[in-house]
């Protein structure tokens, strides 16, 4: 995928050296970044490191350390400005074998259950089960790195299907411009709006696709289609 200002000017130059043969130019490519920002939730990671080993471990403690944070969490999502009902509180622990040097994240529920910490250490050996081949149920296991992701989610916008604007490829072209290509030099291409290419619709390069916030230049060889998102599919012998 090819999204920024200058992305789409020399993708495909790009795509050939390291050879991928179909590249996606988005909608409005040029603010693609600026988009997912206003769009992606807010969060913030915490981090505490309280090694203990799980059998001198207690619920009353895990959660102290779980509580201290969450007050941190929500302080900050109160400065963020996150509705109540968007707010989203996950807890882990990095869990290991007492004398390994690496742990495994073990997701923890809201309010650690009946089960307490030995329901931690169970869901541990079969993480590391799933990981390695094997678990030692009968090793001591200490909890390391206590965390927590604090998250206000925000709506996304729904992405619609693109309707047909015009019928014909023709109504989108706005003349003709010389381009430079490191291969081929000077070549005249077709120039088209891309604003006015509908879904379905096919352009052959040598040939440059303009819209406001970018250049889409499509190399010889490649063709370019509108998909029914409002996609830029570039392709290696594609076009109509």
């Amino acid at each position: 995928m090819a999204f920024g200002g200058a992305a789409p000017v020399q993708v495909v130059d790009l795509a050939e050296t390291v050879g991928v043969s179909e590249v996606i130019i988005p909608p409005s490519p040029g603010v693609f970044s600026a988009f997912g920002f206003l769009v992606a939730d807010v969060v913030h990671n915490y981090v505490k490191t309280v090694y203990m080993k799980a059998s001198e471990a207690d619920i009353e403690r895990v959660e102290g350390v779980f509580i201290e944070m969450e007050e941190r969490g929500l302080e900050q999502l109160d400065q963020d400005n996150a509705p109540q009902k968007t707010r989203r509180l996950n807890r882990s622990i990095d869990v290991r074998y007492v004398g390994q040097s690496h742990e495994l994240n073990v997701l923890i529920p809201s309010e650690i259950g009946e089960d307490g910490i030995a329901g931690i250490v169970e869901r541990f050996h079969g993480i590391h089960e799933k990981h390695y081949g094997y678990s030692m149920p009968d090793e001591e296991v200490a909890l390391v790195n206590f965390r927590l992701v604090t998250r206000g989610v925000r709506s996304k916008p729904s992405i619609e299907l693109k309707s047909t604007r015009v019928s014909d490829t023709q109504e989108a072209f706005k003349g003709n411009r010389n381009i430079h290509f490191a291969d081929d030099g000077w070549i005249e291409c077709d120039v088209y709006d891309r604003e006015l290419l509908s879904p379905g619709s096919h352009v052959r390069g040598p040939c440059v696709v303009e819209e406001w916030d970018t250049t889409t230049i499509v190399n010889s060889g490649y063709g370019a289609e509108v998909d029914a998102w409002g996609n830029l599919l570039l392709t290696r012998g594609g076009g109509g």
